[in-house]
C-alpha cells in the first residue's frame, strides 16, 4: 500500500475533485489510499475523507502562514498553520508536521494537556478534523510527548481503531412479527433497532454487515478522550451505508499505544 504525501490544500482539492463527497468503498483517506475490506466477523471497513468541490473556497481562509489554529496560553502551547502543514510550539521548542488540519466545514483543531498515560508527565492530545463530505466525517487523534529532544508524535491509525471496533461489534438483520429489525452486538450486549423503513424490494436486501470508518470522530469530555464511530449497515442497492446510530468508546493511551474501552451504542431516535 503506497503512501503519498501532499500539501494540505493540494490533497483537499484532489479529494474534492475525485471523490465529490460520495462514499463508494474505494475512496481516498488523508494521504493513504485504502479499499473496503470484508472482516471475518461480519464487519466491513469503508474509509474515506472527501470534501465537496463547491465548498473549497472557505478553506482558503485558513491557509496563511502563522494562522493560529489552537492554543493553550496557560501552558504556552500553540498550533499554527504553514503552507505544508502546521508548526507546534511549546515554550521555546517548536517543530513542523505535515498534518492535515482543516476541511471546508472549518472545524478548528482542539488540544488538551494532561497526563494521559499516568507516567507523571503531561502529554498533549490533539484532535484535527480532516475529512468531510456526504456521509463522511473524520477526525485524527494524535498524542504528543514533549521530550527534551523534541516532540514524539503518536498517531491513532484508522486501521487500528476500525479493527478494534470490529473485534467487538457485529450486525445482523432479522424479522420479528413481520417487521424488519437489526441486532447490533457489542461484546456480550445486544441492541435491537427498527429497520421497517428499509423493508422494501426496491432497495434490495439489508446485509449482515457492520460498516465502520467513514464517520470516525474524537472529542474531549471532561478529562477523557471519547471516540464516536458511525454504525453503518449495507443495503444491497445503496451506494452509501445507512447509519443506525453511533458506537462510542473511551480512548486510553499507554506506552505509545491506544486502546478503546467501555464500548456503548447510541441509536438514532428513528431506529429505536
Amino acid at each position: 500500500m503506497a503512501l503519498i504525501k501532499f500539501s494540505a490544500l493540494a490533497l483537499s482539492l484532489m479529494l474534492a475533485a475525485s471523490c465529490g463527497g460520495e462514499l463508494r468503498g474505494n475512496e481516498c483517506m488523508t494521504s493513504t489510499v485504502r479499499c473496503s475490506e470484508d472482516n471475518d466477523n461480519g464487519g466491513e471497513r469503508i474509509e474515506a475523507a472527501a470534501s465537496t468541490a463547491p465548498d473549497v473556497e472557505p478553506y482558503l481562509d485558513f491557509l496563511p502562514d502563522g494562522k493560529t489554529l489552537a492554543e493553550l496560553p496557560e501552558h504556552d502551547i500553540a498550533l499554527t498553520a504553514v503552507e505544508n502543514g502546521v508548526i507546534l510550539r511549546a515554550g521555546e521548542r517548536q517543530q513542523a508536521f505535515d498534518w492535515l488540519y482543516m476541511t471546508p466545514r472549518a472545524i478548528m483543531p482542539n488540544m488538551m494537556l494532561r497526563d494521559w498515560d499516568g507516567d507523571g508527565k503531561n502529554e498533549l492530545a490533539i484532535i484535527l478534523y480532516i475529512g468531510s463530505g456526504t456521509g463522511v466525517s473524520v477526525s485524527d487523534l494524535r498524542i504528543i510527548e514533549i521530550e527534551e529532544a523534541g516532540f514524539k508524535d503518536t498517531y491513532f491509525d484508522p486501521d487500528d481503531y476500525v479493527q478494534q471496533v470490529l473485534n467487538v461489534a457485529g450486525f445482523s438483520a432479522f424479522k420479528e412479527n413481520e417487521e424488519l429489525k437489526g441486532k447490533l452486538t457489542l461484546g456480550d450486549s445486544a441492541h435491537i433497532v427498527s429497520l421497517k423503513e428499509y423493508d422494501e424490494n426496491e432497495i434490495g436486501k439489508v446485509m449482515d454487515k457492520l460498516v465502520i470508518g467513514s464517520i470516525s470522530d474524537f472529542s474531549f469530555e471532561a478529562d477523557r478522550i471519547v471516540a464516536s464511530f458511525g454504525a453503518g449497515i449495507a443495503v444491497e442497492k445503496f451506494a452509501t451505508p445507512i447509519y443506525v446510530g453511533n458506537i462510542e468508546a473511551d480512548v486510553a493511551y499507554e506506552s505509545g499505544t491506544y486502546q478503546l474501552a467501555d464500548f456503548r451504542f447510541v441509536p438514532n431516535p428513528e431506529q429505536e
